[in-house]
Parts: C-alpha cells; structure tokens; sequence
C-alpha cells in the first residue's frame, strides 16, 4: 500500500482550540466521516474504546490513535497538528502535538 492511499490530503489539518484528549477525539471523527464517511459517533466511540485499553500516545509529542470500524475496506487515515499541546497519558509524560489517526477494517489483519 502506498502512502498515499492511506492519507488523502484534505485528511491532514492543522487544529487551534482542542484542548483535552476527547475534543481531539470528537474531531478525528467527525474528519473521518467528512473525508471518509465513516459513521462519527462510532469513530469517536472506537477510538476511546481503543484508548482503554492504553493510551496510544508513543512520546516524543507523537500519539498513534486506531480503531476498527466496519464499512471499511481498506486501512484510512487523519493526520492532525495541534496548536496547542494536549495531555495524552504518553509513554513519556509528555504532551501531544501530532496525531496520525488509523481506521481499519474490522477483519484487517
């Protein structure tokens, strides 16, 4: 798979004013229902579903954020740059500047 059949271009944003971890979480879905398609009510609730059972976010400012999803076929991403650093209970304490969001099939190996 190429890279750029993963992320359109339209799919990367910059955003100003997320402020918490669900906010971020709100806007990754609804650009993946915009983009995509998909359902943003259960992005939303697949990627915090994910995030229970431990937090995606990889250090150095970096959060790797993923879900499952039907309707999809083939793996999709959103990538996004914070203004403003956000808490995301990272490997290293640190908060998150970039997110690269990934939305896979649910049978996706």
């Amino acid at each position: 798979m190429q890279f750029s059949q993963l992320l359109k271009p339209e799919a990367i944003r910059v955003l100003n004013g997320v402020t918490s971890k669900k906010r971020l979480m709100h806007e990754l879905g609804a650009s993946a229902e915009s983009i995509y398609g998909l359902n943003a009510s259960r992005t939303v609730e697949a990627l915090l579903e994910r995030e229970t059972l431990g937090p995606t976010g990889v250090g150095n400012g970096v959060a790797l954020p993923h879900a499952r999803l039907e309707g999809l076929d083939a793996v999709v991403g959103v990538m996004v740059l914070l203004q403003t650093p956000i808490e995301f209970a990272s490997v290293d304490r640190q908060p998150v500047v970039l997110v690269f969001a990934l939305f896979a099939p649910v049978n996706a190996g």
